[in-house]
């Protein structure tokens, strides 16, 4: 986030960036996100179960969540948002060049200009950098898909030994006998499950 009369919006600023992508994992460990969020939500006065509950969908659990941000850091999934009352026209093109050239990664310019008049204050938005072309070409690169029994094991067997297959099949069989609900991942190449013990309206 810069003001348009910093000099450093033009080229720094794109280093800059890079750099906390580069070394997101090191920067952030997911534990650090965790603790950070859940200081956020105390701060607030807000559980963070429910904040987490009003954006995951009804299948989802916060394992499975902090799980899949430790993924998508791993795999370099993430969204690159420079903020500046005026994004200027070369940091725009820098823009839609990495989103042409980093598939993994949505980049965005957002510009917030501040309208005064009288005793009122408006400030208007504007997302730059996506064409409509790289925003499709993303939206079918990152396509999820919902894995099931069948679809994970034909996965496992694809990628590990005969031993580790039916380890995996002798753990979920385990779950099934002691009435675990089996959450099936939204990986669009790698599966995943998670055994989770509903208890008084919460899963573990």
């Amino acid at each position: 986030m810069k003001r348009s009369t910093d000099s450093r919006i033009r080229r720094a600023v794109v280093g800059q960036m890079l750099d906390y992508a580069a070394n997101a994992l090191a920067y952030w460990p997911v534990e650090r996100l965790q603790l950070a969020f859940e200081q956020t939500c105390a701060g607030r006065g807000v559980s963070p179960e429910d904040v987490l509950a009003e954006v995951l969908s009804s299948d989802e659990d916060e394992q499975q969540f902090w799980t899949t941000v430790r993924t998508n850091l791993q795999a370099g999934r993430m969204r690159l948002v420079f903020v500046a009352d005026l994004i200027p026209s070369e940091l725009e093109r820098v823009v839609e060049f990495l989103n042409r050239t980093m598939p993994s990664v949505d980049v965005v310019a957002l510009e917030v200009k501040q309208y005064v008049g009288g005793v009122q204050t408006t400030l208007v938005s504007r997302v730059l950098g996506q064409t409509a072309a790289t925003r499709q070409a993303k939206s079918v690169t990152r396509e999820r898909r919902r894995w099931d029994g069948e679809s994970f094991f034909a996965r496992v067997r694809e990628v590990c030994e005969s031993e580790d297959v039916d380890v995996m099949r002798e753990v979920l069989a385990w779950s099934r006998r002691h009435s675990l609900r089996l959450s099936w991942g939204k990986g669009r190449v790698e599966g995943s499950v998670f055994p989770v013990l509903d208890l008084d309206g919460g899963g573990f």
